[in-house]
């Protein structure tokens, strides 16, 4: 008897193991887009509407909308952004560069999502 329960929960222990070990990640979500903004295929033609909004309003707009305006910075719409984008400061916070308050500020944003930004402002910022 108690060698047929510790054959079970030897089973139970192995296959409890194999299921926590496999699990279905992919290389950007475990290396932050690889590490390298290159790898991230930025397709052209970046949209702020379709491309840029939604990582705003995940990562930024919780804070720094109309109603909290945290650190007296508002980025919940184009013309709130376009200041920061013209000044330079929103790849600075983004990028972590000394000087300047790195936004967000417990980590970094996504490799692929900051090379989403710089591609939008590179192709010129557009209201898109």
């Amino acid at each position: 008897m108690i060698y047929r329960i510790t054959l079970f929960l030897g089973a139970i222990l192995l296959i409890g193991s194999v299921e926590m070990g496999c699990y279905y990640d992919n290389e950007e979500d475990l290396y932050n887009g690889g590490g390298d903004p290159d790898s991230c295929n930025v397709r052209d033609n970046i949209s702020y509407m379709d491309d840029l909004v939604p990582i705003l309003d995940t990562e930024c707009n919780t804070c720094h909308n109309a109603n909290d305006r945290f650190g007296n910075v508002i980025l919940d719409t184009y013309d709130n952004l376009a200041p920061y984008v013209n000044n330079g400061k929103l790849m600075g916070v983004i990028n972590h560069e000394s000087g300047l308050s790195p936004m967000p500020p417990s980590s970094k944003l996504e490799t692929c999502d900051i090379a989403r930004f710089e591609k939008w402002i590179n192709e010129g910022a557009a209201d898109n």
